[in-house]
């Protein structure tokens, strides 16, 4: 599970992963999103993308099926989906008061492919909690004139 940033320009997600494919440092069709990321340098050392990861996630199903209903329409498919700062700041209120509250009810674990427990135990709890640092980060730390974010599972 990811979090995206991107420079903010006029193009659709379609166009954005178009030029996403081959993009190459000085490419004049790529110069609004200069410097370009380097995602693997230990492993793809030539791979350089227009998208910088934010957030990662791994197997908070809870928060996965958070995304799918709220951001993605109920459409579970790995794709992947513009973030709002509403829909953050939203996320970040279901989180807070699940842990607040205690109340798992809020944001419940589903069953799913490869998704992980669906108990409710310290390892959940440590999920909401980072997830509340993180989501509060992204909704601080996002310049919303200038950047998008996109939400993208892989499993």
């Amino acid at each position: 599970m990811y979090i995206f940033k991107v420079k903010k320009t006029s193009h659709s997600l379609k166009e954005l992963n178009s030029l996403e494919v081959g993009a190459k440092p000085g490419d004049p069709a790529l110069a609004e999103f200069e410097p370009l990321h380097r995602p693997y340098p230990d492993t793809a050392p030539d791979y350089y993308s227009l998208f910088k990861q934010t957030a990662y996630w791994r197997k908070f199903n809870a928060l996965h099926q958070w995304f799918v209903t709220h951001v993605q329409c109920g459409i579970d498919n790995c794709g992947t989906y513009e973030v709002s700062q509403d829909s953050l700041f939203e996320c970040l209120e279901t989180l807070e008061a699940t842990h607040a509250l205690k109340d798992p009810t809020k944001m419940p674990p589903t069953q799913g492919f490869f998704w992980g427990s669906t108990t409710v135990d310290d390892s959940y709890w440590n999920n909401v909690e980072n997830s509340i640092k993180i989501i509060s980060g992204l909704i601080d730390y996002t310049d919303w004139n200038s950047e998008r974010l996109f939400y993208q599972s892989s499993w």
